[in-house]
């Protein structure tokens, strides 16, 4: 048992915490009904189809927005995705109210424009745009006590970017997204761009791009039905090449090399120099065919195109350089019929040039061609061993020479292709 003083203390706690519960609830339901009547009182006669000062002047929507992510840059397709939150501001005198805070309006399945006037703003090149809607339609609205709307929404856009492939897999693009008034011209209403923070930025890397830079402008255009106010944003996307090196370059390089080694196998062995060169080629020819897939079709070389065909035609060289090696003979009886051609020649110059003993010119010398000509048995076997010597050297110093040019230009030509290209 408590004491009697004590039990009134407790008593007086009690019912001093109740009345400040009461008058709490109390203070509460009448902020509450406060609201709605203010909410009512805006709305009552509102008519959301007519823009604020119809008569008067434009009404400015100042625009900005944050990229959540770019999902991807679809090159096929010419369009890159992008996630984003969209957020408009305007003045509309009919929403004041005497609240000290801003006037916050939870939408739930329906469109802010059912329940107050919004700019009618699209994304005019995008070819597939989307809200979100889980849990709810993502909107945010605020109405400040002086009028102001501020609406957010969550979108996401794929806006057309045509693509340039001339440098690719170096390339650098840049894509626009542009947004203005469906059916408002500037008569009705005037885009601008917030001057502070336009566009802000959370997510800049990609699988195979990363975003360098954006601009935004704001101009109209004219068009048969009025002037219209156009907000564009373009965008600066550099390809990332580790992806081109790892599944381009560098198996191409290592099938480029790998038919070099044909060159140190015996001119004797046919199949295995022949087969090598013909898998090398074959497989460029995959590679290069996997690479156009991934990409659109275009009436201009790209830079991975220039460099795989170099590629190819090393190979190409390759197996020429071998059918060159087995026409060793042919090569050294045109060589030596030049030669012999050319000695006949100055024979016969010189013979028509002596003196004959009574002061004229004679012929001399064709009893030499013919002696020359008349060989013996034993001759012609050497004959035939030199000219067998002969060709063999001229095909050592096809293979020799091959060994050293073909590795030196592929060198050279990739110093050449990555610095130019690298550089612009």
């Amino acid at each position: 048992m408590y004491p009697k003083g004590h039990s009134i203390v407790l008593l007086y706690y009690l019912f001093t915490m109740f009345s400040f519960g009461k008058l709490l609830i109390t203070n509460q339901t009448i902020s509450d009904a406060e609201v709605n009547r203010t909410i009512s009182n805006l709305l009552d006669g509102y008519d959301c189809r007519l823009r604020p000062d119809y008569l008067g002047k434009p009404v400015e929507v100042i625009v900005e927005a944050t990229i959540l992510s770019v999902k991807s840059v679809d090159i096929i397709k010419m369009t890159y995705t992008m996630e984003l939150f969209f957020r408009q501001r305007w003045r509309d005198y009919r929403l004041k109210h005497n609240l000290d805070q801003n006037l916050q309006i939870t939408v739930g399945e329906k469109h802010p424009a059912d329940i107050i006037w919004t700019p009618d703003t699209v994304f005019i090149n995008s070819a597939v745009s989307n809200l979100f809607h889980l849990t709810v339609n993502n909107h945010h609205v605020d109405i400040s006590p002086l009028g102001e709307v501020f609406w957010g929404t969550r979108v996401s856009v794929s806006p057309k970017c045509v693509v340039n492939l001339v440098l690719y897999p170096m390339d650098i693009q840049t894509c626009v997204i542009e947004t203005v008034s469906y059916g408002y011209s500037t008569r009705h209403i005037q885009y601008n761009w917030n001057s502070h923070n336009p566009i802000i930025v959370r997510d800049k890397q990609m699988n195979q791009f990363v975003m360098t830079g954006f601009e935004t402008i704001a101009q109209n255009k004219v068009y048969n039905s009025g002037n219209f106010t156009y907000l564009t944003a373009s965008f600066t996307f550099q390809r990332l090449i580790g992806f081109a090196i790892i599944q381009i370059y560098v198996p191409t390089i290592a099938i480029v090399v790998i038919s070099w080694m044909s060159l140190w196998v015996r001119r004797d062995v046919p199949p295995a120099r022949v087969s090598l060169c013909i898998t090398a080629l074959l497989t460029i020819c995959t590679v290069w065919s996997s690479v156009n897939s991934q990409l659109p079709r275009v009436n201009y070389f790209k830079a991975v195109d220039i460099y795989l065909m170099v590629s190819f035609c090393n190979v190409i060289f390759t197996l020429i350089e071998y059918t060159l090696v087995l026409n060793s003979d042919l090569l050294g009886d045109i060589w030596r019929q030049r030669k012999k051609l050319s000695t006949l020649i100055k024979i016969k110059n010189k013979t028509l040039l002596e003196p004959k003993q009574s002061g004229s010119l004679t012929f001399r010398g064709e009893k030499k061609i013919d002696s020359v000509i008349q060989d013996s048995e034993k001759q012609k076997q050497d004959l035939a061993k030199k000219i067998s010597a002969e060709n063999d050297r001229i095909a050592d110093k096809i293979e020799h020479l091959s060994r050293i040019i073909f590795p030196l230009t592929f060198f050279v030509f990739n110093i050449f292709y990555w610095t130019i290209f690298l550089l612009k």
